[in-house]
């Protein structure tokens, strides 16, 4: 998995930025007679993803769902193989090589996320499972799936960005649940009395640590505070299609630059610039330059819809407008606020 291949795949299916502000970026060969992968690194992001301009890359034996990329320069990849991976940015010319691989699930691995101390990672898969792997052996130390996890697809894990032993799991089976693996049973199941579909994709709110926003299969952002449950749930609906992903942000905006599948998005770390790749073939960038309001954090949302329909959009709340485009965000207060990129 060292061999860097000829070209970059059409379908670009995640995006994550290095702490020097380079740019990892995943793609699959779906339509190929073998599905297999690639990651590549930009130390300049805007020449993503011109293959004559790439730093180094190299083949993956499937498909790269998701990537995290983290302070040391370490990535851990999710694949369609099953196997979560981890790779090194080698200086000087971050050269990409795969350190580690191993296979824990049956089926794709749908999302990676790394703790907050950087001892574990969190895989959750399409084969209902959730896993905790221990970083410096790389290996899954406990399996979590039916009774004490999921029923069924796991969309999403999301770490807390501060207390190591905390984690978010989404999954197909309608169930949001919040893990604390200092407890004999981890797993304690959410109130989803509010989500009006499956949930799809889940955030810790960066301000307040207690908060999170939930994403769901019809286009619904729900907040809700983990430690008031008598603090009712701000939801609202901004799309007819699913949510892919969630990012927070200090700013409202919305823009329509791809024209497919929109699979990675993340923020540039040492300027106001968010960046998305899709199916498409585009990595497309945008400065989002009011960042005054910094109490209010917004979850910017990848949303899985094509600019080339218009779609039929369900009855939204009050507050709420409706959206055509890509990516659109959030207030940490619920309300909605719109502006063209």
């Amino acid at each position: 998995m060292s061999q860097e291949p000829a070209d970059i795949s059409k379908h670009l299916d995640a995006i994550a930025f290095a702490p020097d502000g380079g740019l990892v970026l995943s793609a699959s060969s779906l339509t190929n007679r073998s599905w297999t992968g690639s990651l590549w690194y930009f130390n300049n992001p805007d020449a993503a993803p011109d293959v004559e301009q790439v730093t180094s890359g190299s083949v993956a034996d499937s498909g790269i769902s998701d990537v995290v990329v983290m302070s040391d320069n370490r990535a851990i990849t999710a694949s369609d193989s099953g196997a979560v991976s981890l790779w090194q940015l080698e200086d000087p010319n971050k050269t990409v090589l795969c350190k580690a691989y191993s296979v824990g699930h049956d089926d794709i691995v749908t999302s990676v996320s790394v703790t907050a101390d950087t001892g574990k990672v969190i895989s959750s898969s399409q084969d209902y499972s959730v896993l905790v792997w221990d970083l410096e052996i790389f290996v899954p130390t406990q399996t979590y799936r039916g009774k004490s996890s999921h029923y069924d697809i796991v969309k999403c894990v999301c770490c807390h960005p501060n207390h190591s032993s905390m984690f978010i799991s989404a999954g197909q089976d309608g169930r949001l649940l919040l893990w604390d693996l200092r407890q004999s049973k981890p797993a304690t199941l959410l109130d989803t009395v509010e989500l009006s579909s499956n949930p799809t994709w889940v955030a810790w709110q960066p301000v307040e640590e207690h908060s999170i926003v939930t994403g769901t299969e019809t286009g619904e952002l729900v907040m809700q505070d983990l430690r008031n449950s008598a603090k009712m749930p701000i939801s609202v609906h901004v799309h007819s299609r699913s949510i892919t992903k969630l990012k927070f942000a200090c700013h409202n905006f919305r823009d329509r630059l791809h024209n497919d599948f929109v699979t990675g998005i993340d923020w540039q770390p040492k300027d106001n610039w968010l960046f998305s790749c899709g199916w498409d073939f585009k990595v497309n960038s945008r400065e989002v330059t009011e960042m005054e309001n910094l109490s209010s954090p917004l979850a910017t949302m990848a949303i899985n819809e094509t600019v080339k329909k218009s779609p039929t959009v369900s009855e939204p709340m009050d507050d709420a407008p409706q959206w055509n485009g890509y990516t659109t965000e959030l207030q940490a207060n619920g309300s909605m606020n719109e502006t063209d990129s």
